[in-house]
């Protein structure tokens, strides 16, 4: 997004303030410090906002027109029924943050932390996910983690095609994880706890249509996980036989 034109006020803090209904047009506000502010019914229309921190922000009925997030920090934030069609986030930290009902419709995930994101009744018509993470790096994952991860995810068993790519995408993270613990001996016995929790996990067993299409074969995300178990267990036993 070009800034050329734009009225440059960036670095301000505006922690814990009532901004409810303002309005911010054609800004530079990069760096900017919201962190718990109202926005409710605030709107942001053609603003840079890379870098700013909107942790726990009330951002319920906001808009946010033709924006791009680049490291910005939304950890907790709160857009419930919210406008935020065609935003781009990349490299953003959108952990614990609420889009129930939202408009995220041709919205961008690039490189972004969703991890426990609610997307409970939000418009994802041609959402992008690129490199998106739901599940924490594997040094702060265990088979706890993973329990409460997947019990936060429910409303995702519902078999609804709004969700459809969000799950593919859920189930990606999950195994691209599993994976590199399975990889790393001094995980790999909490990876098969995780996985044994998830084998039999509804999140996983009740979305079995898109787990086949997402994997190019037919085959269920039990499936899926039990042969990766199984695939363990053939490799301790070759090693103890050696």
């Amino acid at each position: 997004m070009q800034d050329r034109g734009k009225l440059h006020i960036s670095g301000r803090d505006m922690k814990n303030k009532n901004l409810k209904d303002q309005i911010y047009q054609n800004k530079v506000l990069s760096n900017d410090d919201f962190s718990g502010a109202n926005l409710t019914h605030a709107s942001f229309i053609d603003c840079n906002l890379n870098e700013v921190r909107l942790c726990d922000v009330n951002g319920k009925f906001t808009t946010l027109t033709r924006i791009n997030m680049e490291k910005a920090d939304l950890n907790g934030a709160n857009f419930e029924r919210s406008n935020l069609a065609e935003i781009s986030f990349q490299k953003c930290d959108l952990s614990n943050t609420r889009f129930i009902n939202a408009n995220i419709e041709n919205a961008k995930f690039e490189s972004c932390k969703l991890i426990n994101i609610d997307l409970r009744g939000a418009k994802l018509k041609s959402v992008s996910f690129v490199n998106a993470e739901f599940f924490p790096e594997i040094d702060h994952i265990n088979h706890v983690t993973i329990q409460s991860l997947l019990e936060q995810y429910a409303y995702l068993y519902k078999e609804d095609g709004n969700y459809k790519i969000l799950k593919q995408h859920i189930l990606a993270d999950f195994m691209t994880k599993m994976r590199a613990m399975l990889a790393d001996e001094n995980k790999k016995s909490e990876a098969i706890l995780c996985l044994e929790i998830a084998k039999s996990h509804p999140f996983f067993t009740k979305n079995t249509s898109e787990i086949s299409e997402f994997f190019g074969v037919r085959t269920d995300s039990e499936k899926e996980i039990t042969a990766l178990l199984k695939e363990v267990q053939q490799q301790q036993k070759m090693k103890f036989i050696r």
